[in-house]
Order: C-alpha cells, then structure tokens, then sequence
C-alpha cells in the first residue's frame, strides 16, 4: 500500500463517439460544407506522398550492408504502396478525418507476402467505443457496430488518424462540427431578413368599392 508512489493505477479511459452521424449528413447534404472539406483533404493529400530512407555513407562492408538494406526497405514501402492504392486512399482517409475527427483504419500485416496483407478503412460512424490506456494513451481496442453486427478491433491491427487532436483525447475534432454551427447563424440571419423583407416590402392592400357611402 505504501509502495504505489503518488500516482494511482486507474482502469482503462473509454471514449464513446457521438454526433458524428450528424457531421457525415451535414456533409451529404450542405454544398458549402462539402466543398471545404473536399478542398481540405485534397490540399491534405492531394497531391500524392513520398517516401524516403536514411543516407547512409558506405565506409566498410557493414554500412554496405546497410545501405542496400534500407533501399529494398523504400522499393518494399513502395511497392505496398502502389499495391493498396495509396494515392487513392489517403484522401479517402483524410476526407472521413476532417468530417470525424478521427479515422481508424485496420491493418494486417504479413512479412514477405504482400498478397496477405490487407488495409481496411473503418468507417468512424460506425465506431461506438475506443478504450485506451490511461497510462501510454495506446488505443487497445475499439469496438465497431454495423447494423446489427459488432466486432472488437485491436489497437495493435489500427493505423490511427486524427484531426486537430487536443491533448491526449484520440477522438481528435470535427472541422464539419464548427461549420453546422456556423451555418445555423448564417441560415437564421438569412431568414430573419427574408420575413423583414417579406413583411416591409409587400404591396399594400387596397380595397376599392363601387358602392356610394353616406
């Protein structure tokens, strides 16, 4: 009891996602959001990734060794990523970050054979719990629901994408969220000058009678 130190073990941090259904229909459904978020991601990643290995000097058969070693390490990297398509996916990836503010995306990963291997976006609407360690911040698992069928992701199998992260939360922060808000002003504002203009600039009645009055 005495040895435990000043920090307290605590159990697992759990987050649980919410109103991220209502970003992706704010997207779906407002121009002026979708055309941000597409300018975003596209800025993000549009224009394509490289990849790079450290320069190592050849001075004896060792660093030799090393040397070719890191280039089959780039022509692998490469290669991987030519097969997935990561040109195509990572704005994909982007895209569900900006509107979420996290995107998880499943890895497998087999040495030597990359006909094994597999990537798999996970859709963040569909993300209903993340644990994490409150210790390291690792992500251990996350649990996915798709209509009526849930599935337990281990954090180890997880590339992680966040967007504007704050501190240590994982669930990062919508960019569409801002802009509902925001929206709802501009939207509110806009009626309120309709019904002003509405009520001010409709014609004036008027009423004529063709009988005689006394």
């Amino acid at each position: 009891d005495t040895a435990k130190g000043i920090m307290s073990l605590t159990p697992n941090a759990r987050y649980a996602p919410k109103d991220i259904a209502a970003n992706f229909d704010a997207y779906l459904d407002d121009d002026l959001i979708r055309a941000m978020v597409d300018d975003l991601a596209e800025a993000v990643s549009g224009n394509g990734y490289y990849t790079t290995v450290e320069s190592i000097v050849a001075k004896d058969k060792l660093s030799e060794g090393r040397k070719s070693g890191g280039q089959k390490a780039k022509e692998v990297i490469d290669h991987f990523g030519q097969y997935f398509n990561l040109d195509l996916l990572l704005p994909n990836i982007m895209k569900l970050t900006i509107i979420a503010g996290f995107c998880p995306v499943e890895t497998q990963l087999k040495s030597g054979d990359i006909e094994k291997c597999a990537l798999k976006i996970v859709h963040p609407k569909t993300v209903k719990r993340i644990e994490v360690d409150p210790q390291t911040n690792e992500i251990l698992f996350i649990e996915q629901e798709v209509g009526t069928q849930k599935e337990r992701i281990d954090g180890k199998n997880l590339a992680w994408f966040t967007y504007g992260k704050p501190g240590n939360d994982v669930r990062g922060v919508s960019y569409v969220r801002g802009c509902i808000k925001l929206l709802n002003t501009l939207n509110s504002a806009t009626q309120s000058v309709d019904d002003i203009f509405d009520r001010y600039l409709t014609p004036i009645g008027i009423w004529k009678s063709y009988r005689d009055w006394e």
